[in-house]
């Protein structure tokens, strides 16, 4: 992607830590002067670009949410499950962080493989121990495996993620026996919630374009969204915007809400565009619950 020639105007979400990254350290988005709008990370590495606008609260933001409520209810042997790369370095630094504020250390770690879904080793490490509570900084599938395998081998502990990880995903992978329970932080409204501005605004859009059959998950929610900060800014650009017009519109965006009081702002670039963070939880049907 680096060697080719980018004619498009602006990037509307990257999905992966690693992929971002990658467009950032080579140069990608500098050289063409390439806005990038929604990456679909939390990473702290997404902050302070000039051309990179996150939409979604940090890692940071969701680890401190998660762990401090089962600090709160007396949790404190907590292990982390990570990915053996940039996001799982991110998770493990976030938890470390979290837990050192409130006097604790992680009790346990164990990683798997990038871009695969062994997990089996770790289930083994993480089986071995007493946590009370297991982290996944994983993504979807891998994270999928490793809790239907660390439930069917008799696991008990507390499993809860980062938002890279798409409950409905998990669901389909490890069966809703195995996700019960499983804890999450929603930095999008809740798909779940018809009522939500959001939401329904979204089903209208896949009504208005016969797209009913696209699922309503957290990733698409969290698509759209960014897809409706980047119409806004394109909006405010003029009738004929440049790419330097859409980045100048995006960076002035303040307090630019979505729908429902989501508020998206990127004046201040040491942070991401949004600080929504929610506690849920998969209840008993499967759909998550706040």
């Amino acid at each position: 992607m680096a060697e080719a020639p980018l004619k498009t105007r602006v990037l509307l979400t990257v999905v992966g830590t690693a992929n971002v990254e990658a467009l950032m350290l080579e140069g990608v988005l500098a050289e063409a002067r390439l806005p990038l709008v929604g990456p679909a990370t939390g990473a702290s590495s997404m902050t302070g670009d000039p051309l990179v606008f996150p939409i979604k609260a940090s890692y940071q933001q969701e680890i401190d949410k998660m762990i401090t409520a089962l600090v709160t209810i007396g949790i404190t042997r907590i292990g982390v499950l990570y990915q053996d790369d940039a996001l799982g370095k991110e998770a493990i630094a976030g938890v470390e962080r979290t837990l050192k504020a409130h006097g604790l250390p992680i009790a346990a770690m164990a990683s798997y493989p990038r871009n695969t879904t062994s997990v089996g080793p770790a289930v083994d490490t993480l089986l071995a121990t007493d946590v009370q509570a297991i982290f996944l900084g994983a993504t979807a599938a891998p994270a999928g495996q490793f809790v239907r395998q660390y439930r069917e081998r008799g696991g008990g502990a507390q499993l809860l993620g980062l938002s890279s990880i798409d409950p409905g995903i998990l669901q389909k992978i490890a069966g809703l026996d195995a996700v019960r329970g499983y804890s999450l932080a929603l930095v999008m409204p809740n798909p779940g919630k018809s009522v939500h501005p959001v939401i329904r605004e979204f089903n209208r859009a896949r009504a208005a374009v016969g797209a009913k059959d696209v699922e309503l998950s957290f990733r698409a929610v969290e698509g759209f969204v960014a897809a409706k900060v980047l119409a806004e800014a394109i909006r405010r650009a003029g009738p004929k915007p440049t790419r330097e017009q859409v980045q100048h519109a995006l960076a002035g965006l303040h307090d630019y809400d979505v729908g429902g009081g989501v508020t998206v702002d990127f004046t201040d670039r040491s942070r991401p565009g949004s600080h929504y963070a929610e506690l849920g939880v998969v209840g008993p049907n499967g759909l998550v619950i706040q």
